[in-house]
């Protein structure tokens, strides 16, 4: 007999006591029970566990899951004409179960097939299990991801040597739907390792010298696994010294970055250094890119990214509305007027930065990752209160330098609060940092009067992603509300570009390219000069 009962919306325990009803009810048979709820699914299955049973749990769509109860079962001497004897028999050991009864089972087995008239058309015997070749369980595994609902899957051990690492990234590299987006190594020390496995005592595998060998066997196949990864930039370390908790979150925090927008926060130790005008023309030079891209004004008080793109009269509700509550994500965000990729979240110009709040703002960065592919912050200068909330959830951070000593200096105390305030630092990752050269005069540069870009990158010990040249025409187009990255002729609009460029192409600072922009003479001074010469 079998029974289906509905037991959705039903309040704990209800789920549980309409499960024990049903299965009274039957001899034999399948229980199937719908619920719609975490805890009922655990209330359930933890009933049918205490009762001997085996449930099976199946997740539905909204929600849903059906949990499947066996009770009883039949034991059925198979008829002459049963087409499984039409088959092949395959055994693969000498008894079914463990110990002396599990070789009684399988004599019985035995006895009761050569009874009949009709014997199998195989039976083949097998005293050791024969490998299934590599390709086939990873083509399977590859099957299975492109099968899931789930958009990524995590492989737990996997792989564990060199030939199921060249064999995976072979066969991964044939097909157009499926990528491998990190690797992840959780890392403990040695004696951690040991305590932890040897702390089990679960079998004779609980052993030191079990465990020393199986270092060992660790240790030579992962250091070519971690090379082979690392060169590829797919190789992510996470610690796992601390809780299962703590290790959970950073693993989480890790798997959201690199799934959800990544959040770029745009940051500088002084004002007036170009931060908000780099945070725009970012922005759209990404959007221009086909990006998917949000533009958030964290300066609390003093907005004027609002300006600089050309939006201020667009604005009905600020990024504190949404934080408030007063109004959603939807309605605060404003579209750019011709860069359909890129929004705006404009800042409150009436409050200051002591009203943002960690939960808060959390919660709107991780609203704005889920629907954008990169989130720029635009952060206050300095290192107030107002910075550390910009840096939270940071996955890479842009610091904005002139190349002048107390630029420089202040940009230092910046990079060391990064490293100390945001989420990915306090759970054992690390958030790229790059440095952006604004405003620089080659003129004086190569006089020595202005650091250079290898003074600057020497001192902040961080490689440079952005440089951006003086040029007057900057100041006309933030007047005019037009970002000059529009203005494609000009070597600042042609310098941000390549700073996008870098940005998503590489992560690899060898790999950054930027726009030549010596001193080009007039070519009639340079004919003047030759006269005098």
């Amino acid at each position: 007999m079998n029974k289906k009962i509905d037991c959705r919306n039903l309040a704990c325990p209800q789920p549980v006591l309409e499960t024990k009803k049903a299965l009274e009810e039957i001899d034999e048979g399948i229980l199937e029970v719908l619920v719609n709820s975490v805890s009922s699914v655990q209330n359930v299955k933890r009933y049918a566990e205490n009762q001997g049973f085996e449930p099976k749990v199946e997740e539905l769509d909204n929600g849903e899951s059906l949990i499947t109860i066996v009770k009883g079962y039949e034991c059925v001497i198979a008829s002459e004409d049963n087409e499984f004897l039409e088959k092949t028999i395959f055994i693969k050991d000498d008894k079914v179960g463990d110990g002396e009864l599990g070789k009684i089972l399988m004599k019985g087995f035995l006895k009761t097939t050569l009874e009949f008239k009709k014997l199998p058309k195989n039976i083949v015997f097998v005293n050791k299990g024969v490998l299934c070749p590599l390709n086939i369980v990873i083509n399977t595994v590859i099957k299975a991801i492109k099968s899931s609902k789930k958009d990524i899957i995590l492989l737990d051990g996997f792989p564990r040597s060199e030939e199921q690492m060249v064999t995976l990234d072979q066969l991964l590299a044939q097909e157009n739907n499926v990528e491998l987006k990190a690797v992840i190594e959780v890392v403990v020390s040695e004696e951690t390792a040991k305590n932890r496995v040897l702390g089990r005592a679960r079998g004779d595998d609980d052993k030191i010298e079990v465990f020393e060998n199986r270092m060992k066997v660790f240790h030579e196949s992962l250091l070519a696994i971690e090379n082979f990864y690392f060169s590829k930039k797919l190789l992510y370390k996470i610690s796992g010294e601390g809780a299962i908790d703590e290790v959970v979150n950073a693993m989480d925090e890790f798997i959201k970055s690199k799934v959800n927008g990544k959040v770029v926060t745009i940051t500088s130790g002084k004002g007036g250094v170009g931060k908000s005008t780099v945070s725009a023309n970012l922005a759209i030079a990404l959007a221009d890119k086909g990006y998917k891209v949000a533009v958030a004004d964290f300066d609390i008080g003093l907005r004027n990214l609002d300006m600089i793109l050309g939006l201020e009269s667009r604005i009905c509700y600020n990024i504190i509305d949404v934080m408030d509550g007063r109004a959603s994500l939807n309605q605060a965000i404003i579209q750019d007027k011709k860069s359909k990729n890129c929004y705006f979240l404009p800042a409150s110009q009436t409050q200051d930065k002591t009203v943002l709040n960690k939960d808060k703002v959390t919660k709107l960065v991780e609203e704005l990752q889920v629907n954008y592919d990169y989130v720029i912050i635009d952060s206050p200068a300095g290192i107030e209160s107002g910075f550390e909330h910009a840096i939270i959830k940071a996955d890479i951070a842009l610091i904005i330098v002139n190349l002048e000593i107390s630029s420089v200096h202040d940009a230092d105390r910046v990079i060391g609060i990064i490293d100390a305030k945001s989420f990915k630092t306090q759970n054992g990752l690390d958030v790229e940092k790059y440095l952006v050269l604004n405003r620089v005069k080659m003129d004086l540069v190569e006089k020595g009067d202005m650091l250079s870009m290898e003074d600057v990158e020497n001192i902040l010990a961080l490689p440079t992603i952005g440089v951006i040249p003086e040029d007057e025409e900057l100041v006309k187009s933030t007047n005019q509300g037009d970002p000059i990255v529009r203005h494609k002729h000009t070597l600042v609009a042609q310098a941000i570009k390549k700073m996008a460029d870098n940005l998503t192409n590489s992560t690899d600072p060898n790999n950054f390219e930027f726009v030549n922009f010596q001193i080009q003479e007039n070519k009639f001074i340079s004919m003047i000069k030759r006269f005098f010469k």
